[in-house]
């Protein structure tokens, strides 16, 4: 068989970070009950595709009237996000593992959508960023870098876009998430566009693993990405003689 490159759209909140764990984090330290938490969560959200944590924190400081000597949102960050963020609970050692070994086996894409300030912080904190900026000085020249890519608002859209480039680039990619509709999208847009070399994983985790697999997906279900990256091992790469590459992004932060 002809040798093909592997790119990975792989997936930040659920796979490689757990979001449930800094709710937790948020809701003991400043006493907030569950209603609460939900009801700023839940005005976050509207009219957005996205959960925007600077106005969950700017409503969080007034329901516990902890505000009125901290005016400017970076003193709302500062207070919430930047104590919380400091759990060591947040660094999860297996998925860092796992993160290392996958950037071996291709060339990764990490994409995640959000607040763009919190998910690039929650990237740092986790070791998410470091790992993938040493895997880039790592690598040999001429191999193009990994890449991380924050998107505010539409990420199946930029999931479509990038299945689309890295097709014509001749690239078997493989996409990694937790939630159902991305991967429903970029199948249905793959089957739609005659694109075939496209591989899916869930990762079944977290608040998501209400929402079921529908049958006939086609793709495993993993209980994480430890799990992923033996599957990619073993089954799509295994006797395909499939050579690596890695990924390109001019936003990468240094």
């Amino acid at each position: 068989m002809t040798d093909k490159k592997i790119a990975i759209l792989l997936d930040f909140d659920g796979p490689l970070f757990n979001n449930d764990l800094v709710k937790k984090e948020i809701c003991l330290r400043f006493n907030l009950t569950e209603e609460q938490w939900n009801t700023a969560y839940n005005h976050s959200k509207k009219g957005k595709l996205y959960v925007d944590y600077g106005n969950i924190f700017k409503e969080l400081a007034e329901i516990t009237r902890i505000s009125p000597n901290h005016d400017t949102e970076q003193d709302l960050w500062s207070m919430f996000y930047d104590s919380v963020l400091t759990s060591s609970n947040l660094k999860s050692p297996e998925n860092q593992q796992a993160l290392k070994e996958l950037l071996k086996l291709g060339r990764v894409e990490l994409i995640t959508q959000g607040h763009k300030e919190y998910q690039w912080l929650k990237l740092l904190r986790s070791e998410t960023q470091n790992i993938i900026i040493q895997a880039n000085e790592n690598q040999l020249d001429g191999n193009p870098p990994h890449s991380i890519e924050v998107i505010p608002e539409d990420k199946i859209g930029f999931l479509k876009q990038r299945l689309e480039v890295l097709n014509k680039e001749e690239y078997e990619v493989i996409q990694i998430d937790d939630r159902v509709e991305p991967l429903i999208e970029v199948k249905k847009f793959a089957n739609e566009s005659g694109i075939t070399n496209l591989h899916q994983i869930r990762i079944f985790t977290g608040k998501y693993t209400k929402d079921k697999s529908p049958e006939g997906c086609g793709w495993p279900d993993m209980p994480n990405l430890s799990s992923a990256v033996r599957h990619i091992e073993q089954t799509i790469l295994n006797n395909r003689g499939i050579e690596g590459g890695h990924s390109m992004s001019d936003r990468m932060r240094r």
